[in-house]
């Protein structure tokens, strides 16, 4: 079967899947209530349904693709240190004062050891404007032609886009657990648990591992760079400690709720009240 073929069977399954749960979130929303469900309405809630079901399977995937690749050409490839070029701009508009930033994405070139010319357009883009000369650590899989990355700049975009997506596939799930007629609730207490215990931390400790590999990657840096790289590497790394060992310890079980959805009361506080007969 054909590449094509799968990507149609796959889009016609995907659509037919969006109607349907479409119609199991309007069949539980309107459920009990005497109003008609609307053609706009059910045109809104399936744009949403869409939506989110494609961002957050399509995003997974992508997101897959692009690790998967990068640690191939990282562990298979070479090391090369290679040089800015040239740089690209474009115009990003900023999402606090509607105001524009130019963004700047260098082009940068090597020399394989086989004596081959490589140019190649990095995978992420900057405020600062590049200077020609500077080096970037690349790596190439000369095999299958493949160059890649893997510094602060991308662990920054590996990190943002990870955030999106994992925010995407929890909506994804709770849209299913509606749809379904489930109870909420679990579900609710489960993504505070997992944000505050598991996610948080570890892009903390994905951001801390970054820095300690721009650190010690063997990249030429001035002193000012490295000493601003050790200073926020040890600062962070205590602030790591400290919200593990608090998440950790009573954090969790001091999140709210119980599982009946009582807020938990600290009894002490009336220890020393007594009945008045």
């Amino acid at each position: 079967m054909s590449e094509v073929r799968v990507n149609q069977i796959a889009l016609v399954l995907g659509i037919a899947y969006t109607i349907w749960l479409t119609y199991k979130i309007l069949k539980r929303t309107y459920s009990g209530k005497n109003e008609k469900i609307g053609c706009v309405a059910a045109g809104y809630i399936y744009l949403i349904v869409a939506s989110i079901s494609s961002l957050a399977i399509g995003g997974t995937v992508a997101l897959s693709m692009m690790l998967v690749s990068k640690v191939q050409t990282v562990s298979n490839g070479d090391k090369y240190e290679a040089k800015v070029v040239s740089f690209t701009s474009y115009e990003s508009r900023n999402s606090d004062d509607n105001g524009y930033t130019t963004m700047y994405t260098p082009t940068v070139h090597f020399t394989t050891h086989s004596g081959e010319v490589v140019e190649y357009e990095l995978d992420y883009s900057s405020s600062g404007r590049p200077t020609l000369g500077d080096k970037h650590t690349v790596y190439y899989d000369e095999v299958n032609d493949r160059v890649t990355t893997f510094g602060l700049g991308t662990v920054a975009l590996i990190l943002a886009f990870g955030a999106m997506i994992a925010i995407l596939v929890y909506l994804f799930i709770g849209m299913i657990i509606y749809a379904m007629n489930w109870s909420m609730t679990r579900y609710k207490d489960i993504g505070v648990i997992i944000g505050l215990a598991v996610i948080l931390p570890l892009f903390m400790i994905l951001f801390d591992g970054a820095m300690i590999y721009a650190l010690f990657n063997g990249e030429e840096k001035p002193m000012w760079v490295n000493v601003i790289l050790v200073f926020f590497t040890l600062v962070l790394t205590m602030a790591i400690w400290a919200y593990l060992k608090n998440i950790y310890g009573d954090g969790i079980k001091n999140m709210g709720m119980n599982r009946k959805g009582v807020r938990r009361v600290d009894a002490s506080r009336f220890s020393n009240t007594s009945r008045n007969k």
